[in-house]
């Protein structure tokens, strides 16, 4: 981390905030700033919903970047949407969501899940139904013959192919049998020697190439198994809940889903423990927050004469106002040369 990083970090620790479940801002890029206070005060594992995925592709890589830089161990996790066409299922989000539903299973650490309002009343297995139905598959297992397991891979809906090239596929060819479960990145080839499994080793699918042997491997269900439903909210019941612009998010489920979407999502709200929210409102009452905003961009090259005057009117008076309350005002600038220039600015 750079000498610069590690001055910031401390000043985000820091931040502070008027309360955050009333926290109101018109610039959708400070939700990450915003998200950060609430990730601060909440232990364990949050659950952040927003209206779209774009909403997430706009700040999930800078919520990442503020929590490596205040020290926060919680991995941020983005859970996809099920994309789904004329009733027929598409696996190339399946690995992605499987592997994140596996590791709520696990308990075994808490997360930062990032979820759009469609990917949240969108279903999954139950958990107890992807319990049931997955398996491991370990080196040196014996009682079961290659068309055995070829066997349950079809009951489990999985794609019988001549080559193994997405999740939720296998293929079989003598003794050996490819597999490509849904909660890894990559397919795994099982050579059997009789009834004994001899070996299992990771490939790229694309390329054929082994990666490497390892000793076990998880067979789970895929997303489009005929199994029991639930939702993702199923899987992490304990996990503090944030809504970023709750209007936005029940009134896009309600245009695109209609009754029934829009009383799942209360229905999955209403699993929650608690529910924190962050409104979008033109009208803030946190000048703080909403007047950073046109300080976190930087003035166009060709932007220069009326607008850049108004531009250093607004600042200067903004930086007095905070003064004046008592704020402490920090200004980061990318460069030497931007400082100067600030400097000469006010």
């Amino acid at each position: 981390m750079s000498t610069f990083y590690k001055r910031l970090a401390p000043i985000l620790t820091d931040l502070k905030f008027s309360e955050y479940n009333k926290l109101s801002t018109s610039e959708t890029e400070l939700f990450a700033v915003s998200a950060l206070k609430i990730i601060k005060e909440h232990k364990g594992g949050i659950l952040i919903i927003t209206e779209n995925a774009a909403e997430i592709d706009r700040f999930g890589d800078d919520l990442k970047v503020l929590l490596q830089l205040i020290g926060d161990k919680r991995e941020v996790l983005e859970f996809p949407e099920f994309h789904q066409t004329k009733g027929l299922f598409q696996p190339d989000n399946d690995s992605e969501r499987n592997i994140i539903l596996a590791n709520l299973l696990k308990k075994s650490a808490d997360y930062v899940i990032l979820v759009s309002a469609s990917a949240l009343i969108g279903t999954v297995p139950s958990p107890e139904g992807f319990q049931k139905a997955a398996f491991d598959i370990s080196l040196g297992d014996e009682g079961q013959e290659p068309e055995d397991l070829a066997r349950v891979l079809v009951e489990m809906d999985y794609d019988n192919e001549y080559q193994v090239n997405l999740p939720g596929e296998f293929a079989r060819r003598g003794g050996i049998i490819d597999i490509f479960s849904p909660i890894y990145n990559a397919a795994h080839r099982i050579e059997f020697f009789g009834d004994e499994i001899d070996s299992i080793r990771s490939f790229d699918p694309q390329t054929q190439r082994s990666i490497e042997d390892v000793d076990k491997i998880q067979i789970v269900p895929r997303a489009g198994q005929n199994m029991s439903r639930g939702q993702l909210i199923d899987y992490c019941p304990q996990y503090s809940t944030v809504l970023i612009d709750s209007a936005g998010i029940r009134q896009h489920v309600e245009q695109y889903f209609g009754d029934e979407g829009k009383q799942v999502l209360e229905d999955s709200l209403n699993t929650c423990e608690s529910a924190i929210e962050l409104h979008l409102e033109v009208d803030s009452t946190n000048a703080g927050i909403e007047a950073l905003a046109p300080l976190y961009r930087s003035m166009l090259p060709e932007t220069a004469g009326a607008v850049s005057m108004l531009h250093r009117q607004f600042v200067t008076s903004q930086l007095e106002k905070w003064t004046s309350t008592g704020c402490d005002v920090y200004i980061f600038c990318g460069t030497k040369g931007n400082r100067q220039r600030l400097q000469e600015l006010l």
